[in-house]
């Protein structure tokens, strides 16, 4: 198996980005891993808000706050539509995600 990693880093604003990585298997021409994670500056750190990836074998959300992080499940399996979907739904919906991990942390 020959794998090509690809990485990306957007920024949305000077505080708020988001991070994509890809496994691609080029042989079989699919998606084998991938990671998508929305970073807030704060202070000059990188703080997580969401992560959707597939550390554990299947697609999963990790969303962050400073106590109660929670991890639900996304999809069924690893695949390109898996991808895009995961990455569609961080972009559309990043600054709701932001409100409530600042909303979540000031508890």
């Amino acid at each position: 198996m020959q794998i090509e990693k690809f990485k990306h880093l957007r920024d949305l604003n000077e505080f708020n980005k988001i991070y994509t990585e890809i496994d691609f298997d080029i042989q079989n021409k699919q998606i084998i891993d991938f990671c998508i994670i929305q970073f807030h500056i704060e202070n000059k750190r990188k703080i997580q808000i969401i992560r959707i990836g597939t550390a554990h074998g299947k697609p999963h959300i990790h969303k962050f706050y400073s106590q109660n992080n929670s991890v639900e499940k996304f999809d069924e399996k690893i695949s390109t539509q898996a991808y895009e979907k995961a990455k569609q739904f961080i972009y559309s919906n990043w600054k709701t995600f932001l409100e409530t991990y600042k909303k979540k942390d000031l508890k």
